[in-house]
């Protein structure tokens, strides 16, 4: 399960080391607000990666199923919506 620390951008500045600490070595993603509103994110460098291999296979998989012409628009969107909801759950 996900650790999930909401943080205000002058409270991030000022602990830095410390939240680059948790988030290395205790797992904890921290989501940076600024005027209440979500602007960026602390995570793990390995989970940044996955993501972007994730993507990357995803990105494969609609190319090569639109070259074969069976990827229907439905289908597609599906594809779409499973990656964002992946994203979503992971970082």
């Amino acid at each position: 399960m996900l650790k999930i620390i909401y943080s205000d951008a002058m409270e991030v500045r000022r602990n830095f080391g410390a939240i680059l600490d948790e988030t290395v070595y205790l797992r904890k993603f921290t989501m940076i607000k600024r005027a209440g509103k979500s602007m960026a994110a602390i995570v793990p460098a390995d989970v940044l990666v996955g993501l972007q291999k994730y993507g990357q296979e995803l990105m494969k998989k609609i190319i090569i199923a639109g070259k074969r012409n069976d990827l229907e628009y439905d289908k597609a969107m599906n594809l779409a919506n499973e990656a964002r909801g992946f994203a979503r759950k992971n970082g």
